[in-house]
């Protein structure tokens, strides 16, 4: 595995390539690896070049709060002040992205990131008398450590750690991992609980896949259905802006994973220049989860698409996740209605509540 320098510490940084026992070992003071193998056999030496040919293609470019990746398939940009998560990402071929963006014309507008963490509440703690209200962090506001960045193969992972929320012993973490190739990335929520006691009702609260770009967004889709503005409105914000509501329900899908295990998916899609681009994200839970759903919330202000994750209690020393699977999709609008294939996904409105009707 690769472990790529961070800015501020190149100095100190080294860089390892492990194949298998015996394989090559490369290790680096600055951003070129200087590479000592064990054996020279061209098979080897082939992998060691492929290696170091796709780590210097993958190298990220730093701001002072930013992390951006440009990939075979797409773009993507990781902020880790507030707000943390993903602030763009684009395909290859798209031009305004999935992100949510501030509203130059609305001045209460305000960017929000796709895939990220945004709650984790606790009822209380094992030797605690519950609270009338559980306590909150959100977290996406709030600081983060910077991340810790390697390379796997095609994969490149992002570890982000938020030690002590609420109390000492209680660590949150969140990992991104981008394949290289692929359209697609998984990000993982983890909670530790190394505090010696008991964490009563955890819950968390993630992008699935996050705060869409309102203005292209044209349809969504839970594992119960799909959505789209009415026939008047061309995107969901201006649905939401004639509406008059502050926010109301597209489509919401519970599980209760002690009942029945099922998997839950999470989808936008937006479009542009007549093309239409889906984001999708997919969770299946396990019986460590009382009850999860996934949700679309349309508000004048932005589109919100996200899990709802309520645990069971954390016994000492033992950790809960949550990993979304997310991978983009493109569709060419006029040849899917000439062949019908469009005609034939839309799940169609009419099953599901307007918000004027």
């Amino acid at each position: 595995m690769n472990t790529l320098p961070y800015p501020n510490d190149r100095s100190q940084s080294r860089c390892y390539i492990e194949w298998v026992p015996g394989g090559a070992a490369c290790e680096s003071t600055s951003t070129t690896p200087r590479m000592v193998a064990t054996h020279s056999s061209n098979r080897l030496m082939f992998k060691i070049i492929f290696a170091l040919v796709l780590l210097s293609s993958i190298q990220p470019t730093y701001s002072q709060s930013t992390i951006e990746f440009s990939f075979e398939a797409y773009d993507v940009a990781i902020r880790f002040d507030a707000p943390f998560g993903i602030v763009s990402l684009k395909s290859k071929v798209q031009a305004s992205g999935f992100a949510h963006l501030a509203a130059t014309d609305v001045p209460s507008s305000l960017p929000f990131p796709l895939a990220e963490w945004e709650w984790f509440w606790l009822y209380y703690f094992s030797e605690n008398a519950r609270p009338a209200d559980p306590i909150r962090e959100k977290v996406m506001v709030t600081p983060w450590q910077r991340p810790i960045v390697k390379q796997s193969g095609d994969w490149t992972v992002l570890n982000f750690e938020k030690p002590d929320v609420f109390r000492q012993g209680i660590v949150l973490q969140q990992d991104y991992h981008f394949n290289a190739r692929t359209p697609e990335f998984d990000v993982h929520y983890i909670i530790h609980n190394n505090t010696g006691g008991v964490l009563r009702g955890p819950y968390v609260m993630v992008g699935f896949p996050g705060f869409m770009n309102h203005r292209a967004a044209v349809a969504v889709e839970t594992s119960k259905g799909r959505h789209e503005p009415d026939e008047a409105f061309s995107n969901f914000f201006d649905e939401s802006v004639a509406s008059g509501l502050y926010q109301y329900t597209l489509s919401r899908h519970d599980v209760f994973p002690k009942s029945l295990i099922e998997e839950l998916r999470g989808s936008v899609t937006v479009a542009e220049h007549g093309k239409q681009y889906t984001l999708m994200s997919t969770f299946t839970p396990d019986e460590t989860i009382k009850h999860v759903y996934s949700a679309h919330t349309n508000k004048q202000l932005y589109l919100t698409s996200h899990l709802y994750v309520f645990f069971e209690d954390i016994p000492p020393e033992q950790s809960r996740s949550v990993v979304v699977k997310n991978v983009i999709e493109s569709a060419d609008v006029e040849s899917s209605i000439a062949t019908g294939t469009w005609g034939e996904i839309k799940m169609g409105p009419a099953n599901l509540d307007s918000p004027r009707r």
